[in-house]
């Protein structure tokens, strides 16, 4: 009698996990590893306070290698793709979210410098590979794997979670790539 109970509470433990998704097993999976990936871009990182960020910000900043985007409260970087014998330019637009005055998310926005309606080569779909590239030479681990946004207009994205690093990337319009880095261990 007690195997048999013992049993039916380890089949139904197993068909619990069965019904998770893959995005739920994964985060179980990487914050039960106990790595943390606190680094970020361009010596920014989670865990950085407000006054930090801004001091980071500022000497970049002096140091001619962001200034202030069009769009309210970012920051712009203008950079290369890691694609050979790509010529385009892309802007990475990037805004701080903090927990208490410390960094525990950040929202970029990636488009191409030669933008235009026509140019198929300078679309979102198009530079969702070359950013989805870059991330990761940037971030080595997981890979990228597909997601669906239920609350975004069931929205495919992509996401790649690394320890406490959570990435998710997708296409925003024509033009265009929305990505928000989140720490875990502040998403509840």
């Amino acid at each position: 009698m007690k195997s048999k109970f013992i049993l039916v509470i380890i089949l139904c433990f197993f068909s619990i996990i069965g019904c998770k998704s893959e995005y739920e097993k994964t985060v179980y999976s990487e914050i039960r590893s106990g790595k943390i990936n606190n680094k970020l871009f361009l010596g920014l990182e989670f865990g950085q306070s407000n006054e930090e960020y801004f001091e980071q910000c500022f000497k970049l900043n002096a140091d001619k290698k962001i200034n202030q985007a069009n769009r309210g409260g970012y920051a712009e970087y203008i950079m290369h793709t890691t694609l050979k014998n790509d010529p385009n330019k892309i802007i990475m637009s990037f805004k701080p979210f903090f927990n208490n005055k410390i960094l525990t998310s950040i929202d970029l926005r990636f488009r191409h410098t030669t933008w235009a309606p026509w140019n198929r080569e300078t679309q979102s779909e198009v530079l969702i590979e070359k950013i989805k590239d870059t991330l990761m030479n940037w971030y080595s681990g997981n890979k990228f794997f597909k997601l669906n946004i239920s609350d975004n207009k069931n929205t495919e994205a992509l996401i790649k979670i690394d320890g406490n690093r959570q990435i998710l990337m997708y296409k925003l319009g024509a033009q265009d790539v929305k990505v928000l880095i989140e720490n875990l261990n502040f998403k509840k």
